[in-house]
């Protein structure tokens, strides 16, 4: 009896740190899966609905990356002209034919232009998505923007929902962007992936460590041009990002000009629709002045 107590103790001596090793690996292997789920609705990377369903005029464009992968994206220019462009980045699931209905609210009721782009490794851009190459998307879009003969003579505002908003945070801070960027609203953004994983996957906490995508708005925020103005949006029931993040993103802001507006009860993919949230955001861009 005792020997093979013994053994069976011994068995599951070597099988705990198996375990863990396993676990360890696997964090550190799939987590831009976890990250980036693309194909999440299932279809999200073979079918992408298009502006002409919400009775849109656009122009379907490839961007080209600086190591060659290749862009989808949206362009839909008011036929009569508008001095605003909105720049669309999209949450970490789905495609950008997903983000139509809010592309919808800005081009239809407010009368602005719209642009929106599946990063690398969604919708039916090529690639996979990972930290370092949604960075380079963002470079070509900016640098593709800039040379946009009407979308660069307009004020381009940033409107960057959940990892949207780091990404919009990153982007606004990039050298090139300097006098093109007029401002940029942030919806239930975060800190820093690392600091976000307690929140999302409790278990894994221990293994944040091991998080190589980090998305650091944290310390980025801080670089942000003083003349941008920010209004950051979040839902106080927001079950995935914590309020604080916002909160303390908002209070890291350099701006001049920034806002935080808070609804209690919206969480983290109904925060857009809650009261009074349309108005707010309407009302920021309103006040942006029109490139000169």
């Amino acid at each position: 009896m005792g020997s093979t107590l013994s053994r069976y103790a011994g068995f599951i001596a070597g099988i705990v740190p198996l375990m863990a090793s396993l676990a360890i690996y696997g964090v550190y292997r799939f987590q831009t899966s976890l990250i980036y789920p693309s194909n999440f609705p299932e279809g999200s990377r073979d079918v992408v609905d298009v502006p002409s369903s919400y009775d849109i005029d656009f122009e379907d464009v490839t961007i080209r990356t600086s190591d060659g992968e290749r862009l989808r994206a949206y362009e839909m220019v008011q036929a009569g002209g508008a001095n605003k462009t909105i720049v669309m980045l999209c949450p970490n699931a789905g495609n950008m034919g997903h983000s139509l209905p809010i592309a919808e609210q800005f081009y239809k009721k407010m009368g602005y232009n719209v642009f929106v782009f599946s990063y690398r490794g969604y919708g039916k851009s090529t690639g996979s998505a990972h930290e370092q190459g949604i960075k380079l998307d963002c470079h070509a879009v900016v640098n593709y923007l800039a040379k946009h003969k009407v979308l660069s003579n307009t004020s381009i505002i940033l409107y960057g929902r959940s990892l949207g908003g780091a990404i919009g945070i990153y982007m606004a801070t990039l050298p090139s962007s300097k006098g093109l960027i007029s401002g940029l609203v942030l919806e239930n953004t975060f800190l820093s992936i690392p600091k976000l994983i307690p929140n999302v996957l409790p278990l894994l906490s221990p293994l944040s460590f091991l998080c190589t995508e980090k998305w650091e708005s944290e310390r980025l925020i801080r670089h942000l041009p003083r003349d941008i103005p920010v209004l950051f949006l979040s839902g106080k029931k927001d079950e995935l990002v914590p309020p604080s993040h916002v909160e303390t993103l908002y209070d890291l802001c350099p701006s001049e000009v920034k806002q935080l507006a808070e609804f209690d009860e919206g969480m983290h993919n109904d925060t857009i629709i809650q009261p009074a949230y349309w108005s707010q955001v309407f009302k920021f861009i309103k006040q942006i002045p029109p490139n000169d």
